[in-house]
């Protein structure tokens, strides 16, 4: 699957990415431009989908929403966080900086009514063993 492509057919536009630091010790996110509002977001790594997500409320920008998964890696490579997750990107996500790799962010705008539900779909579709524990 041409993992770009992909994602422009389903109106996603590359808007950044989570790049290492410190020789893969940290990492930061770079976002530009900025999506606005409510947005749909995907994460992706070693060119596979790897992580599906939404901004949840309007005040949770999708810039906040990834400098939350930046402290989340950044805590797991300095090993201030522990996880035993059963999130497969909380998983990859450490070893895809700490090798020098980026992970890229996909993002377009949704409404406060459609983002769970366009949430679920992509998530059935592309993380479906992690996410049928998930929900219902």
């Amino acid at each position: 699957m041409d993992v770009r492509k992909e994602l422009e057919s389903l109106r996603f536009r590359h808007v950044g990415a989570i790049c290492p630091e410190k020789f893969g010790r940290g990492c930061r996110v770079d976002l530009n431009p900025e999506v606005p509002g409510y947005a749909i977001w995907i994460l992706v790594a070693e060119g596979e989908i790897k992580m599906v997500g939404a901004t949840g409320r309007k005040n949770a920008t999708l810039k906040k929403r990834m400098q939350g998964c930046v402290s989340t890696i950044n805590a797991i490579l300095i090993r201030r966080l522990y996880l035993d997750s059963t999130e497969p990107f909380k998983r990859l996500a450490p070893k895809v900086i700490a090798g020098g790799g980026e992970i890229h962010v996909w993002a377009r705008e949704a409404t406060a009514d459609t983002l769970g539900r366009e949430k679920e779909t992509l998530n059935d579709r592309y993380n479906p063993e992690w996410w049928a524990g998930r929900h219902g």
